[in-house]
């Protein structure tokens, strides 16, 4: 027996329903403008959690340590750098031996961009001495000393004058062979 043609069911396509992912945001937190009353609260708040959040000064450690704990925890913070590919920074701080007077540690740079750099990292770098060393008295002495800027030997001239600095038995070795340079 054929089926009337009102009874058939019409086939519609199925429409795929695309589950879109909703942006979640505060809509009811009020916003603050940078240049309000408002905003000079704000920020007076943080600053004073951020007091509230320090440790107490007079309870930390300010335990006796040596220059030569000091070079030492400061390789294995610049190992730590490296492991982190702040390889910038890593150069920076291996430029020379720090030197330590008191609890004060001096370093000098050839130019303030170096200088700059190194402050950036100032508070992590401190935050890891004074944990490692055991006293928080510590503090930097960044200084730029731009006379102190190496100078590279280029020619076969000035590489041969500056082994010579380092040890002037080359002289005698180059007459003794009759050298040219």
């Amino acid at each position: 027996m054929p089926v009337p043609e009102s009874a058939k069911v019409s086939e519609v396509p199925s429409e795929k329903i695309i589950n879109r992912p909703q942006i979640l945001a505060e809509r009811n937190a009020k916003k603050v403008s940078a240049l309000s009353l408002k905003s000079i609260q704000k920020k007076q708040q943080l600053k004073q959690e951020f007091v509230a959040l320090q440790p107490d000064v007079k309870n930390l450690p300010t335990k006796e340590f040596s220059e030569e704990s000091m070079v030492q925890i400061w390789n294995d913070y610049s190992t730590i750098i490296e492991e982190e590919g702040k390889y910038n920074l890593l150069s920076h701080l291996s430029m020379g031996v720090p030197k330590l007077e008191g609890t004060t540690i001096h370093l000098e740079f050839p130019n303030n961009t170096i200088k700059l750099e190194v402050e950036r990292a100032r508070h992590e770098l401190l935050g890891y001495l004074r944990e490692k060393l055991e006293n928080y008295d510590i503090d930097l002495s960044i200084e730029v000393n731009e006379t102190a800027v190496k100078r590279y030997a280029y020619t076969t001239r000035e590489k041969f004058e500056k082994l010579k600095e380092k040890n002037p038995l080359i002289e005698k070795l180059r007459k003794d062979f009759d050298l040219d340079i």
